[in-house]
């Protein structure tokens, strides 16, 4: 399955958890509106049923996960054998090849975005007073765990954009190539 997420905003490096929640919750309403269309929406109910606790049993099909008490789910998950290959695409306005710059060196920025893209692993990466909308459940995020990435390719080019707030602010334009490690009748929607 092929994704396309668009972000415009500050993309830190060594972002604190409010920068990257920042972000998961501009990304949550387009993987929300994914699971509307073809192939997820056959699946949803299956996948997403909110009548069974998250992670209870873990594994299997159940893909909603519970952190700090609140709903999250995603895409690609060690539950359907799933990984993704990421395409990243970075406007930034800096000159070109300035990798490394006042900003923030680009490992370390992409180290936020990955992050951004993953359900958060405890509760003390969730900021502080979090408490999603009605709307936010679930928590709609792309991958469990950045660990699933079985790929990643960044092109930074200069954002030609006059007013840009600062020289963190970025517009990432994200592909992701979902697959299955290992086939299963549960998955094939996935790949």
């Amino acid at each position: 399955m092929n994704i396309t997420l668009h972000y415009q905003g500050p993309l830190k490096s060594n972002a604190g958890r409010r920068d990257k929640h920042l972000i998961r919750e501009a990304l949550h309403p387009q993987l929300a509106q994914l699971w509307e269309h073809e192939p997820l929406n056959g699946v949803k109910d299956r996948f997403l049923d909110p009548q069974r606790k998250p992670d209870n049993p873990p594994g299997g099909n159940n893909l909603l996960y519970s952190v700090g008490g609140h709903r999250f789910a995603c895409i690609v998950s060690s539950r359907l054998h799933t990984t993704a290959a990421l395409d990243i695409k970075l406007l930034r306005p800096e000159r070109p090849g300035g990798l490394v710059g006042q900003s923030g060196d680009i490992d370390n920025r992409l180290k936020t975005l990955l992050d951004a893209l993953t359900i958060p692993q405890h509760e003390n990466s969730l900021p502080d007073g979090f408490a999603p909308q009605a709307e936010q459940m679930p928590f709609f995020c792309l991958l469990e765990d950045d660990a699933l990435v079985t790929s990643l390719s960044v092109e930074a080019e200069r954002w030609l954009h006059p007013t840009a707030a600062s020289s963190s602010e970025v517009i990432a334009i994200i592909r992701a190539t979902t697959s299955t490690r290992i086939k299963t009748t549960e998955n094939f929607d996935f790949d």
